[in-house]
């Protein structure tokens, strides 16, 4: 119950027990006077109580540690016309299965400030129980897309849906069922790890014996389980980047939202928790929803991709159709074929059929080629007949940061724009 009604009883109370004294008492000889200040003070106190309990406003402490502590000026963190509604969480046991295929869509989701667009007319389909990758670079505007995901932005224009919940008008059930790391986090300093998990588990109505067990568990796992009593006010940056990842899986949430989530990690750190990622993801079915920079890492644990750039998607998901994408005019696959750097083997070599690309080294010499329009067998008669000896042939994918960069910079050049949805 709501501090403010103990409060308005209690004066009501007052109020009334001053009016008795002062009209329906019998007063002793003698007492008029400490009768009549009894009972006015008793009115004062209850007038003046009702007055605060009236003015009451209900502390909500999960405000302060959601909200993003990014600099206000940057127009990607600006969420002044957000106003926050204080979530009546329920415990991860109740939450509501999700059925559809699309947990995440946006329609022309759009954000504006003033004349700048920080996102604009995005369109996103992200399955249940992907691992999705959101990549761009700095000031794409994929933290402003994120917070507006996670009902904590009010978008411009456009829709989204979240779980099959409407990110403007239920943005409070969307708080029930996610989990979020953002870039920029705010903790308590002076409590320790698992006091802080302790707190949100409190929050989140879990049982008592299930949150101690729960939050054990997740300090082992994010690597601070030595750590567990120690204020987090002497925590390092990395230290508290796994205990905010801790906090986001507390209510075992179906979806969990990740912006630069092993900033400042060593390692083995986030080795740690792209593990620890994948296991919520197989065994729970968790949807995650990955921001980074960490390019490896996203080729690494995402099934689909989508690339912003300038507010705009350009490039939306599997790792094959990004290939295509990044490079429509050849194939996205080459060989690599080294040959012994014999006397006459560079000559030979310019007598082939092929657009190469060569590079020696010492005793070997290194032939990139498209295999766009070659039979491999062809590939390798054709350089025996030439006298060449064959060292290593091996097939070449193009990485995820050739993929990028094809992909953004053609953009910036006034490139087509496309994205495979």
């Amino acid at each position: 119950m709501d501090v403010k009604y103990p409060i308005v009883i209690l004066s009501a109370v007052l109020i009334f027990g001053g009016l008795y004294f002062k009209f329906l008492y019998d007063v002793p000889d003698g007492q008029e006077l400490t009768n009549m200040w009894v009972s006015w003070s008793l009115v004062a106190l209850g007038i003046g109580g009702t007055i605060v309990g009236l003015l009451w406003k209900k502390h909500d402490p999960l405000a302060a540690v959601i909200e993003n502590r990014d600099d206000p000026k940057d127009e990607e963190n600006d969420n002044s016309d957000f106003k926050w509604e204080v979530p009546q969480i329920r415990s991860a046991s109740a939450k509501d299965k999700i059925d559809s295929v699309d947990i995440i869509s946006t329609s022309n989701l759009t954000k504006r400030y003033g004349n700048f667009v920080a996102v604009d007319s995005l369109n996103l389909n992200v399955k249940t129980g992907d691992i999705f990758g959101f990549l761009g670079p700095n000031g794409a505007g994929k933290t402003t897309t994120i917070r507006m995901l996670c009902g904590l932005l009010l978008p411009t224009s456009g829709m989204a849906e979240v779980a099959g919940f409407d990110i403007i008008k239920e943005n409070t059930k969307i708080r029930n069922l996610i989990g979020l790391v953002p870039e920029s986090l705010g903790f308590y300093n002076w409590m320790d790890p698992t006091e802080y998990l302790l707190y949100f588990a409190t929050l989140y109505k879990i049982e008592p014996e299930t949150a101690k067990k729960r939050t054990k568990e997740l300090l082992k796992k994010v690597g601070l389980a030595g750590s567990s009593h120690i204020p987090i006010g002497y925590f390092s940056r990395g230290m508290k980047q796994r205990l905010g990842v801790a906090r986001a899986l507390i209510n075992e949430p179906q979806i969990i939202f990740l912006d630069e989530p092993t900033l400042g990690l060593d390692p083995k750190g986030q080795k740690e928790i792209r593990r620890l990622l994948l296991e919520i993801n197989r065994k729970n079915g968790a949807t995650i929803f990955l921001s980074s920079h960490e390019l490896g890492e996203v080729s690494s644990l995402c099934n689909r991709i989508a690339i912003l750039n300038r507010g705009k998607l350009v490039a939306q998901g599997m790792f094959e159709e990004l290939k295509k994408f990044a490079d429509d005019k050849e194939k996205s696959d080459r060989l690599l074929i080294r040959v012994l750097n014999s006397e006459t083997a560079q000559e030979s070599l310019t007598r082939l059929p092929f657009k190469m690309k060569l590079n020696v080294e010492h005793d070997l010499i290194n032939i990139t080629l498209s295999d766009g329009s070659y039979n491999l067998n062809h590939i390798i008669d054709a350089f025996k007949e030439a006298g060449l000896q064959i060292h290593e042939i091996k097939r070449m994918e193009m990485s995820l940061e050739e993929i990028y960069f094809k992909i953004t910079e053609r953009q910036e050049i006034g490139g087509k724009e496309r994205a495979y949805v």
